[in-house]
This record gives C-alpha cells, sequence and structure tokens, in this order.
C-alpha cells in the first residue's frame, strides 16, 4: 500500500483529501473491492528513513467491518461454486 504522502504530491490533492481517499481504498482493499491506486506502486521506495509519520484515520472497527463486508461478498460465489 501508498502512504498519503505521495497521493498528496503525485495526485496534487490536499493532505486531508488524501487521506480520505487513502482511507476508501484501505477499506474498499478489506471489501474486495477493486482498488486501482493500490496495483502497484507509483514510485520509487526511499527506504525507511522515509517512512511516513502519518497518523491513522481508519478504527479497528471500520477495518474490521469492511473485512467482515469483504468477506459476505466472497462467500455467495464460494457457495455456488462461481468465481467473484
Amino acid at each position: 500500500m501508498l502512504g498519503t504522502g505521495h497521493l498528496y504530491f503525485a495526485l496534487t490533492l490536499s493532505l486531508e483529501e488524501a487521506r480520505e481517499y487513502y482511507a476508501k481504498e484501505v477499506l474498499d482493499a478489506r471489501r474486495q473491492e477493486a482498488t486501482p491506486y493500490m496495483e502497484r506502486l507509483r514510485f520509487a521506495p526511499q527506504g525507511p528513513e522515509a517512512a511516513d509519520p502519518d497518523v491513522g484515520i481508519i478504527s479497528e472497527e471500520e477495518l474490521k467491518a469492511a473485512i467482515e463486508e469483504g468477506k459476505s461478498r466472497a462467500r455467495p460465489a464460494e457457495e455456488t461454486g462461481a468465481h467473484a
């Protein structure tokens, strides 16, 4: 996954908009929805000294709810033998 710093600079979003977009992508990934921004890195990694010091804005409850939503979406395909 990519940090908000790259979203902020690459997409010219405000810091708040970058945080909101990133949070949506994280939750959508847990919901097993499309997350095109997370398909590949959009920058060259700089190493551990360049770590994103940002703080999380997604609660544990939101993550758990998104994971459960993703599981429930996967179940019907598993039960019928269909592929999602």
